[in-house]
């Protein structure tokens, strides 16, 4: 049997509501030949797996329907690297789609590919109100084969599950592995391959459809605050990742993925700020700032260095607090969602 082109792994919990919309815009007629789908459904509730079942009876060649018990997304991810057929793995989870017109341009392009990574530019849907926001790429870096070295750090917004497609046997080669059972492992799927890539060719046209602001999201304001425990041992996993591995990385690289950290980190920080309506929040702000100063203490001094905001969050001011509090809804609603 001839191999596939693209995987593309389908992350789903709950997604009845969506995964008919996510998996119809993968099935285009022209590149069914060169296409898998896996949908791993991750113990659902609902009937998801039998939606996924009925596109595997209709779709044989193309759609593989999967069940698994409930592991979380990071799981699936890695079930997903080693049930993987295609020459490359992308990853869309059961709540997004993708346009369908620019996934066949896609699946053709791969065909003559060999870089380790693909990247394509994706759109942000906002759910409330169906707009979209294009993260576009940079033209000069678009259409040929570079050294990731080159690019990273010009890139550095692209490089999330929703812009990359892997070569499958880098990831297979290197024993890439997320962190199961957590939310926010999506980070690690973007992190840990980069030590081994090599190259990558970057294309100008959108593939993926993000849908925000739902408040099931695990990064919602709410959601946030309830699992930030989550959040912070991922990011401790990137930081001895980091920490680990840099020797080892060319200097832009290691500049690349120290940023990626350090964003993360600003992120913790972020989600006291985006909760401060919980009556918890500043306390919980007090006893993340005492262990992240303990244990990781460089990086405590850093972020506080690197970004005024933080700085502040660190001496733990109560009335300031509540001041970038809503600073920071402001900001939201005027510049994000």
């Amino acid at each position: 049997m001839q191999q596939k082109v693209l995987t593309i792994v389908v992350p789903s919990y709950n997604t009845s509501q969506y995964i008919n919309k996510c998996i119809s815009s993968f099935l285009d007629e022209s590149i069914l030949d060169d296409l898998e789908v896996l949908i791993i459904d991750d113990g659902s509730a609902d009937n998801t797996y039998e939606i996924a079942k009925r596109f595997e009876e209709q779709y044989p060649n193309t759609v593989h329907a999967v069940r698994k018990e409930n592991g979380g997304h990071g799981s699936v991810i890695n079930v997903g690297i080693q049930m993987t057929s295609g020459k490359y793995m992308k990853v869309v989870d059961g709540d997004d789609w993708v346009l369908t017109e620019n996934l066949c341009r896609l699946v053709n392009d791969l065909k003559e590919q060999d870089a380790d990574m693909v990247l394509n530019p994706f759109h942000y849907v906002f759910a409330m109100t169906n707009k979209t926001k294009l993260v576009p790429m940079d033209s000069v870096y678009c259409g040929r084969e570079q050294r990731f070295q080159d690019v990273c750090l010009h890139v550095a917004k692209h490089l999330k599950l929703t812009g990359i497609s892997y070569r499958t046997e880098l990831l297979r080669e290197n024993h890439i592995r997320v962190r199961e059972k957590a939310y926010y492992e999506d980070i690690e799927y973007n992190l840990f391959p980069t030590p081994y890539i090599n190259t990558i060719t970057i294309f100008d046209y959108p593939i993926y459809q993000y849908l925000v602001a739902q408040s099931s999201q695990s990064v919602s304001s709410s959601n946030l605050l309830k699992n930030q425990h989550m959040f912070y041992t991922i990011m401790q996993d990137c930081i001895e990742f980091y920490e680990k591995n840099q020797c080892m990385l060319a200097e832009n690289v290691q500049r690349y993925i120290k940023k990626v950290v350090l964003d993360f980190i600003r992120s913790q920080y972020n989600i006291y700020l985006r909760g401060a309506s919980d009556p918890n929040a500043f306390a919980d702000l007090q006893r993340f700032n005492q262990d992240f100063r303990n244990n990781y203490g460089a990086y405590y001094a850093e972020i506080g260095k690197r970004d005024a905001y933080v700085a502040i969050l660190q001496k733990e001011n109560k009335p300031m607090f509540i001041v970038l509090s809503r600073v920071m809804k402001i900001y939201r609603k005027l510049f994000r969602w």
